[in-house]
């Protein structure tokens, strides 16, 4: 359910958007990954009715015309883990007149709604107060809309999810700002300990000062996709898997 503004003060966060100064996210790249975004809602719009969005990274998308993927080394370094460009990259200044053709807002689904929790304004459709305040309602964003991986692989393994989470970070290290990434999207597979490879690659990544990442807990605490036991040392014991 559409709880933020329940979730917002169950964390804390309410206290620092009411300090002295208060901690909105101003100053802050928030990366968000993702599928659609409905970038026309006043949610991610400054007051004066521009785009949030600093970047809009669409890994599915083919160019046309002018179009073309993000720009690779030296211009942003060191981010694509195949090498070569792909997707479209929309930048502000783009956004921004495609928010003056007044298109209606037709892009609701899950990527609309993690960007509101994560940098929402509290606006509605109709540009009034909602309440409903996202965590950094002053940061600015950089969205990716990435490739859906091999549904049979690990999603911490897909090079395309790699290559998201390294584009933000440097699309922040070239601005010079602080960045948090979210990804609100996982599966079940692998040992979660750290030891993947597409773990590892995280890990480095905030090697950097400046850089945070956030991950979903998690939507499968009932689907019986987990097993438990407990096992002595030197012991064994059976997992039955039933399907």
């Amino acid at each position: 359910f559409p709880a933020i503004h329940q979730a917002v003060p169950y964390v804390g966060i309410n206290q620092l958007h009411n300090g002295a100064p208060p901690v909105k996210g101003a100053g802050v790249i928030v990366g968000i990954l993702d599928n659609e975004l409905d970038f026309y809602h006043p949610n991610f719009r400054t007051a004066a009715g521009d785009t949030r969005i600093l970047y809009f990274w669409d890994q599915e998308l083919v160019p046309q015309g002018a179009e073309s993927g993000p720009p690779v080394h030296p211009v942003l370094p060191d981010f694509l883990v195949s090498g070569t460009s792909y997707g479209v990259e929309y930048d502000r200044v783009a956004i921004d007149l495609e928010l003056d053709r007044l298109k209606p807002y037709e892009q609701e689904g899950h990527g609309t709604l993690v960007a509101g929790m994560a940098v929402g304004n509290g606006l509605n459709d109709l540009g009034q107060p909602s309440g409903n305040i996202g965590a950094a309602p002053l940061a600015d964003i950089v969205f990716v809309r990435y490739k859906p991986p091999d549904p049979i692989l690990p999603l911490a393994e897909s090079t395309f999810i790699a290559d998201a989470f390294a584009y933000v970070f440097a699309r922040a290290t070239v601005s010079g700002r602080p960045c948090v990434v979210n990804l609100s999207n996982s599966d079940n597979q692998g040992p979660h300990d750290g030891t993947t490879l597409g773990e590892q690659f995280l890990d480095n990544l905030l090697l950097a000062p400046g850089r945070a990442i956030t991950l979903a807990a998690g939507n499968a605490n009932g689907s019986g996709e987990h097993a438990t036991a407990s096992v002595t040392y030197g012991g064994s014991t059976d997992l039955v898997l039933s399907y």
